[in-house]
């Protein structure tokens, strides 16, 4: 099986038990795994040469449209734009 990022705590029953995990605690134990990690690709053709990719899973994209990703990206210094996008999703979570 291969791994995606995040929700790890749904994959395998070990990840939910984990004492480290205890912010997703289940109160019922999961005894098989209950999210597959099969990625969603998408292939486009790229006609100029890409300034960034952004790179994240459903938790930023539940949050933020591609545009308003771009934005954020496009108006901040590189340096720490990770964590930028993060501090806005907690923003608007």
């Amino acid at each position: 099986m291969k791994e995606n990022i995040g929700d790890s705590y749904l994959k395998k029953p070990e990840f939910a038990a984990h004492p480290s995990l205890t912010k997703f605690q289940l109160k019922v134990p999961i005894q098989r795994q209950v999210l597959r990690s099969d990625p969603s690709i998408i292939t486009r053709v790229i006609q100029q040469t890409p300034r960034f990719v952004i790179f994240g899973s459903d938790g930023l994209w539940d949050h933020l449209t591609n545009e308003k990703a771009v934005d954020i990206v496009n108006s901040h210094p590189r340096n720490g734009i990770a964590k930028r996008l993060l501090d806005i999703i907690k923003v608007l979570s």
